[in-house]
């Protein structure tokens, strides 16, 4: 009975959570990629990064190997079913999820990254 109830609230927790952050499973968009990173720990941890970088505003998240993909642009009718793939657009986020970068602070080649007290803007790869 225990395992059946941790089961119960870790299946609730993930309905909640993929709903909450516009997440669809085993869909990608197929629009401009223009960076990717890997060994990302999940599809949250991916959305979260690209809430604190200016021009990304969609993701693709490949749960395979772990790698993130930041779009800078988005479109419905570029979604695409594909298994093992997780997409969102960062629209859909709570801005606060980001902390202190939530107004976005930093200029359009800059990643902005949170502290306790505010945050930095550092150059990002892409601009580079």
């Amino acid at each position: 009975m225990e395992n059946a109830m941790k089961t119960l609230v870790i299946f609730t927790l993930t309905i909640y959570t993929v709903s909450a952050f516009g997440i669809s499973n085993n869909t990608r968009q197929d629009s401009n990629t223009f960076l990717s990173i890997a060994n990302i720990r999940s599809p949250f941890v991916c959305g979260m990064l690209c809430l604190q970088a200016v021009r990304c505003e969609a993701v693709n998240f490949r749960a395979a190997n772990n790698t993130c993909f930041f779009l800078d642009q988005t479109s419905t009718s570029s979604m695409l079913s594909e298994t093992g793939y997780v997409s969102s657009n960062i629209s859909s986020w709570k801005p606060e999820v980001a902390g202190h970068c939530q107004t976005k602070p930093c200029d359009i080649n800059s990643l902005c990254v949170p502290n306790t007290s505010s945050y930095n803007c550092i150059t990002a790869a892409w601009a580079q």
